[in-house]
């Protein structure tokens, strides 16, 4: 008997409240847009579990993706805490670096990539 399992991400994106500000990086108005990514076990086609979620704040103004801490991210999805820029950890200051980073996962990539090797998209 075989057995066919694979793990792969998934990303959720998360509704809710947030206050426009003003981002000190681009000057720009923008608000936070909230999104985890969750490792999924699946046997054959069926998802059986995730782990290892992480969450993630992506700015709508220049679209530069902060970490969340889980734990914060959980009293935020209750309705218990409002979120702020200091809850915010900079995943890297690229500017300063002069590194190539995925807007949408975070990933640090080398200068002639046109794709982010971990989740695909364009950059």
């Amino acid at each position: 008997m075989f057995f066919f399992f694979y793990v792969n991400q998934k990303q959720t994106e998360h509704t809710g409240e947030h206050p426009l500000i003003i981002h000190d990086h681009c000057g720009k108005y923008g608000k936070f847009q909230v999104f985890s990514i969750a490792n999924v076990f699946h046997l054959f086609i069926i998802p059986l579990f995730s782990f290892g979620r992480r969450y993630f704040v992506r700015m709508s103004c220049c679209g530069e993706v902060y970490g969340l801490d889980p734990k914060i991210a959980k009293e935020w999805k209750k309705g218990n805490r409002k979120l702020s820029i200091q809850d915010l950890t900079p995943l890297n200051d690229y500017r300063q670096t002069n590194q190539k980073v995925c807007h949408n996962c975070g990933r640090i990539l080398d200068q002639e990539d046109h794709f982010c090797s971990h989740c695909g998209t364009k950059v």
